[in-house]
């Protein structure tokens, strides 16, 4: 089992620090560039929560995860097994992701 070492204030706060120096000096830093204009323009345009989809894409029409013998599973990372599999592309028609439900329509997550 991996030991974790807890932050001290002092280790948060100089960490915290050294990150927003760095996002000051370069905005991209981390790769947060991109992420912080799409979060400001949805507060900009005050975007409703019902227009956010997951993050990884796999809610779009045109996002599709396959394996390598066709089979077409609901995530990347989680293999055509189970609920997972929703099609294969010899039936590309019939396939369907209708096992996603928007955060937005989960009451645990708009708590």
């Amino acid at each position: 089992m991996r030991a974790y070492h807890r932050l001290t204030e002092g280790e948060r706060r100089h960490l915290s620090d050294e990150v927003c120096y760095a996002l000051a000096n370069d905005p991209n830093t981390f790769g947060l560039g991109e992420r912080l204009k799409e979060f400001t323009r949805s507060l900009v345009e005050r975007r409703p929560v019902t227009a956010l989809g997951q993050k990884c894409g796999m809610d779009r029409e045109d996002d599709i995860a396959v394996d390598l013998l066709g089979n077409v599973m609901t995530c990347q990372n989680t293999g055509a097994k189970g609920a997972h599999k929703i099609g294969h592309v010899e039936a590309f028609e019939e396939i369907a992701l209708d096992t996603a439900t928007h955060f937005a329509f989960r009451p645990e997550c708009m708590a």
